[in-house]
Order: structure tokens, then C-alpha cells, then sequence
């Protein structure tokens, strides 16, 4: 109680216009203030926000009072009028640093990662000397796959800082994950020049270096790591990977490497992602299945450890056999503890495949492993809208409304699926309103292909500029595109166009998911070839989710 009496006192004094010329009234509010948060203490919650509520339009007090409303709010789980009081706190005192940290506690806690990102920039103007603040805004752009925001503010603390080493690794992250690995490099060469004794410099080059499969310059700074610090804990690690690198002349085999009693099973791990990302990178679809029996090889070693499984599942995933990768990624996550990215390509491969049943079971399984990632709450919702099983859907929308608000791709996505179940549900206003809001955002080329295939689906005209918009839009997938618009012209009788869209989807090799094929056959039908129709449905029928599917436990608890 004291500690809280304390904090309010300084939040008294450090907003702007703490002195009114009215004392009495200025006494009276504090006391009122003091009285809100004992009866927050005790138990009152609901006595503490009359009091805050009514308090909170004095002009000295707008900034405590709403900074407190959103203390009760959230702990109320009201998250909705716990956003809007911070809000109107750092309205009221925009350069308060304690609303602001508030802030970004909060919107971390709910998964917006982008919003958490701006906050921390606002911080790092009023706090210039902060270093944290730099970092923690670095890495909520990151999260919220903002990488030219991200390198910025680094840029912006190496202005502040200098080229400490800090830094430049985290520059040289942001910049590989951008695809610039030249820079990425000469970014922590040019550090190493000003701290060549660093030795997590020294790591992050042999890093960069054994996975640009230079072994000259990785061996060049495993040398210098011996000097600098001769005793390091990876040493030994970065020895042994020198001696097993592919590009070394005296590299053992992938098979030796998997088979060697002398390495951990994560060195091996290891070891084959470092192949597999190489051999994705150079589009090398040989390379990549050349790892499939070692891979097996090492889930026959570690039968019951989940990241042997998982590779298999990386493995086939990125061959586009999405049923094998599927069912290996559901045995990784029963077996035991994976990344995150398990669950990513897990949900991707049963959006893919129409495993709408199976996807609504993994999609609530992941949200309670990962509450704040606000794509299996996508697929749950999704999968429930394909399965026709529509009630309640609209409040698990508002939910993630406030989890994607601030990431302009994610909300796009959902406006776009939320206009399609407001049409399922007869509710037309509302489904043309959600199409008039995606159409606005920063991503309108999404949702300008998806407004028109829509509309042709209901048999109206479709908006040919808005099409057309899409199909020249370079953030649209060529796959996605194609398959859309062979959709389109599918719905609109124009079956010639229809084939030749699909058809160009197909030559290229695209992942051909369930729907695809499906489309696909009812083109070719449409046209009178039915041997190619039935072609494809047969294809079609070896990828259909099975209604007694494996994946599922027999008493499906799905919310």
C-alpha cells in the first residue's frame, strides 16, 4: 500500500499542470485519487473505477487516473478499456515514460508487436541514452516482421552509441533475415576492425561465415577465437563443424556425419538444417530430397525425440509433400516440446490440404502453447467458417481484431475472412462494411483479388480495376494469383481464361493444395475434359481429410 501511495505522489508531481490555483479542490482530488486505489487494494474494484471514472476529466488529474483505470482494467481482463485508458494517459502526457512502459507491457502481454515496437521508439526519443529501449524496439519490429523499421532504430542507436559490437550483431541479424548477406558480413567486419578482441564478434563471423559455406574465413576466426579466448565453450563446436562443413575437401559425408558416434544428436540436427537452408537457398529441390534418408536415418538413432521428427517434417514440407510433412509435424508435437515454427508449418500444410477438422484441433491446441501468436487464432477461426460451424465465431473475430490492429497484413487478412462469415450469416451491411474497411488498408491489393473473386462468386459484376490492381501487385504470391484469378474466371463462365490461369499455376510447380486440384477439375470439366477432370480429383481424393483422420484423438475436446 505504501509502495502504491508512493507512486502516486510521483505521478502527481510529474505531470504537466500538477498545481491548480483551486488548492482545496486540488486536496479534495488527491484524496479522492487516494481513495480509488484503496479500494482497488481491498478487493473494490468496481468502487475504484467510479471513482477513476469520474476523476479522470480534472485536466491535472486525466493522465494518473486513466494510467490507473488501465492498471484495474487489465487485471480485469478487460482488455479493450485497458488500451484506451493507456491511450488517453499518453495523450494527456505524451513524454510521461511510466504510461508509456505501461504501454508496452501491455501489448506485449497481448501480442502486438508492432504497437510494442512504436511505444519503445517514442521511448528512446525521450530517453535518448536508454540503450535498452533501442533493443527492445529492434526486436517487437522484428517479431512484427518489420525489418526496415528494426534496422532503422539500430541505425539510429549506432548514432547514439558508435559501432559496438551489441549492435553491429544485432544489424547483421536484421539484415540476413532481409536476405542482404553481403551486408549482414560487412557489418560485423567493419565492427571487428574497431573490436577485434570481441570474441562474440569473433562468434558471429565464424556463425556467418559457416553458413555463407566460406570455411577459409569461418577457419580464419576459429584461429582468432583460439587466441582470444583459447578455453571458449564452442570452440570445440565450431572445430567440429569445420571438419564436417560440405565445402571442405575432407568433409565427411552426410551419411558419416549422421552415423559418427562422436557427435550429439544436435550437432546432427544441426548439421542437416545447415544443408537443407543451403540447399533451399539455391533452389536446389535434388539437395533438399538427397536429405530425406539421412534424415530418416537419425529418427531411427532418436525414435523418440521430437526435432528428428520435425526435420523429416522440414524436409518434406519444403519438397510440397504437405500430407508427409503434415503427419510428421503432428507426431513432433505430440512426441514432446518444438519451436513454435513446428506449429507454423503444421497449421500452413492443413490450411493447404482442407484438414479443416484436424486444423481446428491443432489451431486450439497451439493458442494455449502460444497465446500471443495471433495465427493459429486465424486457422481456428478459419477452419470453423469451412466447417460451417459458425456460432459464437464472430466474438473470437473481436478477439483477434485486437491482437492484429496494429499489423495492417494480418488485419487485412481477417477483414477480408471476417466479410466472407458476415455473408455466410446473412448479415450483408455488416460483410460489406468489413470489405469497405480491407479495401482501405495498406494491403488493399489483397483484398481488392479476393473483393473480386467474391463478387463473381455471387454472381455480380467484379471490379475490374480493383483485379486488375492485384494482379500487377508485386506482394501478392504469383501462385495465390494465378489460382484466384483462374477461380474468378471460373465463376464468370469464362472457362478458356480459367484453364489458362490453373494451367500456368500448375507448370510452375506450386504447391498444389487440395483446392487447387479441386478447381482444377471443375475447369477442365467445364470444358468438356473429363478424363483430365477426373485426373485431378483423383489426385484431389489422396490429399482429402479422412473422417476417421489419425491426427485426431478420439474425444476431440475442441473449444
Amino acid at each position: 500500500m505504501h509502495k502504491n501511495l508512493f507512486i502516486i505522489i510521483c505521478l502527481l508531481f510529474i505531470c504537466g499542470n500538477t498545481y491548480s490555483q483551486d488548492k482545496e479542490k486540488m486536496i479534495s482530488n488527491q484524496s479522492l485519487l487516494i481513495d480509488a486505489i484503496r479500494e482497488e487494494q481491498i478487493g473494490n474494484k468496481d468502487k475504484a473505477i467510479e471513482i477513476l471514472e469520474k476523476l479522470k476529466y480534472e485536466p491535472d488529474f486525466r493522465g494518473v487516473c486513466n494510467f490507473y483505470l488501465a492498471k484495474i482494467y487489465r487485471s480485469t481482463g478487460k482488455m479493450e478499456e485497458a488500451f484506451e485508458a493507456i491511450d488517453q494517459s499518453i495523450l494527456s502526457e505524451p513524454d510521461n515514460t511510466w504510461y508509456l512502459i505501461m504501454k508496452t507491457n501491455m501489448t506485449e502481454e497481448y501480442g502486438r508487436n508492432l504497437e510494442t515496437a512504436l511505444t519503445f521508439e517514442k521511448l528512446c526519443n525521450l530517453e535518448p541514452n536508454n540503450f535498452s529501449h533501442y533493443d527492445n524496439a529492434a526486436y517487437f519490429f522484428l517479431k512484427a516482421e518489420e525489418f526496415k523499421k528494426a534496422l532503422d532504430i539500430l541505425n539510429k542507436a549506432e548514432h547514439t552509441f558508435g559501432i559496438v559490437p551489441s549492435i553491429a550483431i544485432k544489424k547483421s541479424y536484421v539484415l540476413t533475415v532481409m536476405k542482404k548477406n553481403k551486408n549482414a558480413l560487412e557489418v560485423l567486419e567493419n565492427c571487428y576492425t574497431v573490436f577485434p578482441s570481441n570474441k562474440e564478434l569473433v562468434l558471429e563471423l565464424i556463425k556467418a561465415y559457416s553458413e555463407a559455406n566460406n570455411t577459409e574465413q569461418a577457419a580464419k576466426y576459429i584461429d582468432k577465437l583460439k587466441l582470444i579466448d583459447p578455453n571458449n565453450d564452442e570452440l570445440n563446436q565450431w572445430t567440429t563443424k569445420k571438419a564436417i562443413e560440405p565445402n571442405n575437401q575432407k568433409a565427411k559425408s552426410t551419411d558419416e556425419v549422421i552415423q559418427s558416434p562422436d557427435l550429439s544428436l544436435d550437432d546432427k540436427v544441426k548439421y542437416l538444417f545447415t544443408r537443407l537452408n543451403t540447399a533451399i537457398s539455391k533452389s536446389d529441390k535434388s539437395g533438399i530430397l538427397s536429405l530425406l534418408n539421412p534424415a530418416e536415418n537419425l529418427r531411427h538413432q532418436y525414435p523418440a525425440d521430437p526435432k528428428t521428427i520435425a526435420i523429416i517434417g522440414d524436409i518434406q514440407f519444403q519438397l510440397n509433400n504437405l500430407l508427409q510433412a503434415k503427419e510428421a509435424y503432428v507426431q513432433a508435437t505430440r512426441d514432446g516440446q518444438v519451436p513454435y515454427s513446428v506449429w507454423d508449418n503444421l497449421l500452413f500444410c492443413l490450411i493447404h490440404l482442407n484438414h479443416w477438422k484436424t486444423a481446428s484441433y491443432f489451431a486450439d491446441k497451439c493458442m494455449d502453447l502460444y497465446p500471443n501468436q495471433s495465427f493459429p487464432n486465424y486457422v481456428y477461426i478459419l477452419s470453423k467458417f469451412k466447417l460451417n460451424q459458425l456460432q459464437d465465431i464472430v466474438k473470437s473475430i473481436e478477439q483477434l481484431e485486437l491482437m492484429v490492429s496494429h499489423n495492417d497484413h494480418k488485419k487485412t487478412e481477417l477483414l477480408i475472412l471476417k466479410a466472407k462469415i458476415l455473408s455466410e450469416l446473412k448479415k450483408d451491411e455488416d460483410s460489406a462494411n468489413s470489405w469497405k474497411l480491407a479495401l482501405e488498408t495498406d494491403h488493399d491489393y489483397l483484398a481488392s483479388l479476393e473483393y473480386s473473386v467474391f463478387m463473381a462468386s455471387k454472381g455480380a459484376s467484379y471490379p475490374k480495376d480493383y483485379f486488375e490492381k492485384a494482379m500487377n501487385s508485386e506482394f501478392i504470391h504469383e501462385s495465390f494469383k494465378l489460382d484466384k484469378a483462374a477461380e474468378l474466371f471460373y465463376y464468370l463462365k469464362d472457362y478458356a481464361k480459367a484453364k489458362q490461369y490453373i494451367e500456368n499455376s500448375i507448370s510452375k510447380g506450386y504447391c498444389e493444395s487440395t483446392d487447387t486440384l479441386l478447381l482444377a477439375a471443375k475447369i477442365y470439366e467445364a470444358t468438356g475434359d473429363l478424363k483430365t477432370s477426373q485426373e485431378f480429383r483423383s489426385k484431389a481424393r489422396v490429399l482429402i481429410e479422412s473422417e476417421s483422420d489419425q491426427s485426431l484423438p478420439s474425444n476431440n475436446p475442441a473449444k
